[in-house]
C-alpha cells in the first residue's frame, strides 16, 4: 500500500514548501511531543479494552495484559498496513501463540465492528442532519 500511497500523494508533494514544512517540524516543543505520547498510550490503553472484553465473553482465558498488549499490535500493524480484519486477525494470532487462527478471528470480528460501529452511527447523523454538508445521495444514510 505504501508505494501506491507514495504515487498518489506525489503530485500533492511536489507542491509542498519542504522549508516550511522543516520549521514547522521544529517548532514543535519538548512538552507538545510529550503529551502526544502519553495521548497515544492513553488512547492504546482504550483500545486494548475492547480486547479484554471480547476474550472475556468468549471464555479464552487470555489474561487482560496478554489482551491489551494484542490488541495494540493488532490496531497498530492493521491501521498502518490496512486489510485490519485479516491483519487484525494475524496480529492476534501470532501475539497469543495459544490461540488458533479461527479465535483469532473470533475475536477481530466484534472488536472491529465495536470500533466501526460509532464511526457508522456519527456519519449517519451527519448526514441526516446535514444533508448538503456530504457529497452522497441522502437515501445513503
Amino acid at each position: 500500500m505504501l508505494p501506491l500511497f507514495a504515487l498518489a500523494a506525489h503530485p500533492f508533494l511536489e507542491t509542498l514548501d519542504w522549508g516550511q514544512v522543516g520549521r514547522s517540524w521544529s517548532g514543535i516543543t519538548p512538552l507538545q511531543w510529550s503529551l502526544t505520547i502519553l495521548e497515544t498510550a492513553a488512547s492504546f490503553a482504550a483500545l486494548g479494552q475492547y480486547d479484554v472484553i471480547v476474550h472475556r465473553i468468549l471464555h479464552t482465558r487470555v489474561s487482560a495484559k496478554a489482551a491489551q498488549a494484542s490488541d495494540a499490535a493488532a490496531v497498530a500493524l492493521s491501521q498502518t498496513l490496512e486489510f485490519g480484519l485479516v491483519i487484525g486477525t494475524l496480529a492476534r494470532w501470532r501475539c497469543l501463540h495459544h490461540l488458533n487462527l479461527a479465535v483469532a478471528s473470533k475475536v477481530t470480528a466484534p472488536v472491529s465492528i465495536s470500533f466501526l460501529g460509532p464511526w457508522l452511527t456519527l456519519f449517519a447523523l451527519s448526514g441526516l442532519l446535514l444533508p448538503h454538508a456530504l457529497p452522497l445521495p441522502s437515501y445513503v444514510f
